[in-house]
Order: structure tokens, then sequence, then C-alpha cells
């Protein structure tokens, strides 16, 4: 099942939320003679103003000053999120039907997943491609560096999954040889790759960290783990809907005797397929 763009912005702009952020940071109010003379210096009007609980960012204060500044960076950087994790979700989608299976090596009803079997285009260009924000100098270096964080992690757990596929018919085949049967569906979670835990949130927003190079820089800290969290919570449900399907075996039936033995199982098989993710 493709995972919807929509879906992983909104998962991100609510982690983001869920921070608790104040704008601007560490604010206090001055006290005594400070503190009404910075009172006195706005109308009576913008000292008590409403901030809007819906926006990523809380205002420091009810004043106008500051709950307009917390409205305007909070619609800044939802865009933001909004727009890199359409990006993401897109480029997702077309891993997946760019996809292939090879490589599956098939022994009567059983078939060995080994590390190189899923195999794919490179996921950093993809999102590149498909819309990722780019329209400052500042929004280039968040979305090259997410970019790349997952592309590297996401190659790393493909590369590295293994399991075992399931091939009923070849247990008994009545024929020669075999071919052209598809294996038994299961969810990609039933695989395993030891890079796993690169699609993790604190992996993945670190890595995003290292690629950015600025780890004081305002705000990337708070981009780079809101993505990373829609992203892990996208691939959890991810891999335990969508199924590894379609992946067909060819394979010699060498015991096959149409006198003596009119059944037998599938031996050395090899099982391959194209867009086999759905």
């Amino acid at each position: 099942m493709k995972p919807q763009g929509s879906n992983i912005s909104q998962l991100s702009t609510q982690s983001l939320k869920n921070r608790g952020i104040v704008h601007p940071p560490n604010w206090r109010m001055p006290q005594g003679d400070a503190g009404k003379q910075f009172s006195n210096a706005f109308k009576p009007e913008d000292r008590n103003t409403a901030s809007d609980p819906a926006r990523v960012f809380r205002s420091a204060s009810s004043n106008k000053f500051h709950t307009d500044s917390a409205r305007v960076i909070s619609g800044k950087l939802e865009d933001y999120l909004d727009r890199m994790s359409k990006a993401i979700g897109t480029a997702w989608g077309m891993w997946m039907t760019s996809s292939m299976v090879a490589g599956v090596m098939v022994n009567g009803p059983v078939a060995v997943f080994s590390p190189g079997c899923l195999q794919g285009p490179p996921l950093t260009g993809l999102i590149l491609s498909a819309g990722a924000p780019m329209r400052s100098m500042n929004e280039s270096r968040y979305t090259v560096a997410i970019a790349k964080a997952m592309g590297t992690s996401w190659q790393a757990w493909h590369l590295g999954l293994s399991g075992t596929l399931t091939y009923p018919p070849c247990a008994l085949f009545p024929g020669p040889v075999a071919a052209g049967i598809p294996n038994t569906p299961i969810p990609v979670a039933a695989l395993a790759s030891p890079a796993e835990a690169m699609l993790k949130k604190s992996t993945l927003s670190n890595l995003m960290m290292a690629n950015y190079g600025s780890p004081g820089h305002a705000f990337a800290s708070e981009i780079f783990g809101s993505i990373a969290d829609a992203v892990d919570q996208t691939f959890s449900t991810w891999k335990t809907s969508t199924n590894l399907t379609n992946i067909m075996v060819t394979g010699a039936v060498p015991s096959w005797s149409p006198a003596w033995m009119p059944v037998a199982p599938v031996v050395g098989g090899v099982g391959m397929g194209a867009s086999c993710l759905l």
C-alpha cells in the first residue's frame, strides 16, 4: 500500500506541535518598571490577543507582537513540513512501482529471500525530483539533508532484507518444469533487515542533522525530528499493510517421471518479479 503524503504531513505537523515549543524562546516578561514600560509601549487592544491553538508554536505571551510572530513562524514551518512530507510520500510510491525482486532461491515449497533480492532506484533522487521544497537556500539545505538521510537509510534497509517465502505448488509439481508460479503473499514485516533501525526516529533525525552540519541552527532539530518521527510511524504501518506478492518462480522438477513420480518438488528454482510491493 502506497503511503499518502498527506498522512505523513499530518504526522510531522502533529509531532512538531507536540513538542510544545514557545516562540520567541526563553522570553520572560520584564519585572517592575521595565514591565510597565513594555506594556505601555503597546496599544491596549494589542496587549491581550489570542494565539491560535492549532499552530505548531505557542506564543510566549498574549502580546500581539508575540502572537503574530508565533503565527507567522508556525505557518512557514507547517508549509515546509507539508511540502517535504508530500515529496517523501510521492517518492516512496514511485520507489514501490520501480522496485523489483530477483534471485529468490526456491526448493520445494520454501524459498530463501536473501539480502540484495529487493532492488530499487535511489530514494534520494526520487525525493528531490518529487517537488521537494527548494524555494530558498535554507529550504534547500534542509531538504537535501533529509533526502540524503532517507536515501541512505532506505537503501541499507531494503538491501539487507532476508527471510523465507512459500510456494505450496512447488512441493509436489505435476510436470518437468514449474513456471510462472507466484509466491504466497506475505507482509513486508515478515522479513527482517539489520538496517531497519536506521529508519527509527532517533537514528534518522541524527543522520539528517549530520548531513545538515549545523546542529545549532534555528529549527533544524525540530524539523528533522518531526519528519523522522512521521517517517518512523508511517514505515511501521506500511510494512505490515504492504505485501510482497507476484514473485514468480521458474524451476526444474528433476525427479518428475510420468510413470514413476507424477508429482515431485521443484529444485533450484529462481523467483523474480517487478512491482511486487502491493
